[in-house]
């Protein structure tokens, strides 16, 4: 649909540009090119416009007829598609992805599933050594959805299931949120696993704000999950020590001058920590925990604040911190701090620093930042 799209606007463009040089032949005044290019443009978004709600029109006339329904959570697909015990694992784990959606959604699960269906599809396979592929997808969303194989499975499929119902409950979510941790909304509770992951994240991150965040410190846990505003993400997230780190593990660039070669070993020698600095603000930072872990912290929030919670954070609006705060009904710092205990509670004992291991991290963070302001000084 989109390559049809992308045709007959690509035709449109020409068209336009085709009229537009001819009548460039004609003696015509600054005024009257503006006044037709502005006309071209309209009718090119006009044309554009048409087509988008034309594709729409076909993606809803290609929406299979068949449906099942549990709870406010509806699966369209093409029954005489699929074996019986393939819609069985279906239903079952539609069953259990809506229990968990009430869990975590509470009184906006309804509206949020109801959004739109999920639509179940078979693909084709070309030959009988391929797999027999199945996908659960949003219609207007080609980026979310599943890919799985049959015999379906229905913990398969309920895990299908319940990502989408994420993309789903993220529908209308207010913007500071989004640009926070994308158009996701955890539709279940964070489970023991995954708040494992996020502490092995917390634990292993090489960066010292991390590192004062495990150690104590809930401002600087608010600073690591990018709750908060940071000037310099270089000196306030990473210390000389974290930038000798990503300098050793960056890829080296093929045909690397001898001099940049030099500064670079001096680097990973620990004898230059200003030259670490200037290698690593040659690219974007990194955040220091990945989009899981400050994900888990909106989870949290719809678990702390009960069942209006899911409501409160729709409607609420300011920075993505008041947002979480407002759904948990907590105080920021609070929601932060239960945060962290929840991830230090759930740190596996092979990543958990001792804590002599924890004071002599700090001490070396504290020396090398020393040393670094004197270097720029």
């Amino acid at each position: 649909m989109s390559k049809l799209a992308g045709l007959v606007r690509a035709m449109l463009v020409f068209a336009a540009f085709a009229v537009t040089h001819a009548r460039a032949l004609e003696a015509q005044t600054l005024a009257q090119i503006g006044a037709r290019l502005i006309s071209t443009d309209r009718a090119l978004d006009a044309a554009h416009d048409t087509l988008n709600r034309l594709v729409d029109e076909m993606k809803r006339r290609e929406m299979p007829l068949d449906s099942l329904h549990v709870g406010a959570v509806t699966v369209r697909l093409t029954a005489s598609d699929f074996s019986s015990s393939t819609i069985g694992a279906t239903e079952r784990a539609m069953a259990e992805a809506w229990a968990d959606a009430q869990r975590a959604l509470g009184d906006g699960a309804g509206r949020a599933a109801s959004h739109q269906p999920i639509v179940l599809r078979r693909h084709q396979v070309a030959n009988r050594l391929q797999l027999n592929e199945l996908s659960f997808e949003l219609t207007d969303r080609p980026g979310a959805g599943r890919t799985v194989t049959a015999p379906l499975k229905a913990s398969a499929a309920h895990a299908a299931i319940i990502d989408l119902l994420g993309a789903l409950a993220a529908i209308g979510e207010p913007s500071a949120l989004d640009v926070y941790a994308g158009p996701w909304i955890p539709a279940a509770r964070i489970d023991a696993d995954q708040w494992s992951e996020v502490a092995i994240d917390l634990a292993t991150a090489p960066s010292a704000v991390t590192r004062d965040c495990y150690a104590g410190s809930v401002k600087r846990c608010e600073s690591a999950l990018g709750l908060s505003a940071v000037k310099d993400p270089v000196t306030e997230w990473y210390s000389a020590e974290d930038w000798r780190v990503a300098v050793d593990r960056a890829p080296i660039p093929p045909n690397e001058a001898p001099e940049r070669r030099e500064r670079r070993e001096r680097c990973i020698a620990g004898k230059a920590p200003e030259i670490c600095e200037d290698f690593v603000r040659e690219h974007p930072v990194a955040r220091p925990l990945i989009i899981d872990s400050r994900r888990a912290l909106i989870g949290l929030a719809l678990e702390l604040g009960g069942a209006k919670a899911y409501d409160r954070m729709m409607s609420a609006h300011g920075t993505a911190l008041e947002i979480l705060a407002a759904a948990s009904g907590h105080d920021a710092d609070d929601l932060v701090g239960v945060w962290r205990q929840r991830v230090l509670a759930a740190t596996p004992p092979r990543v958990a620093p001792m804590p002599r291991e924890v004071t002599t991290m700090l001490a070396w963070s504290a020396l090398f930042a020393v040393v670094a302001f004197r270097k720029r000084k």
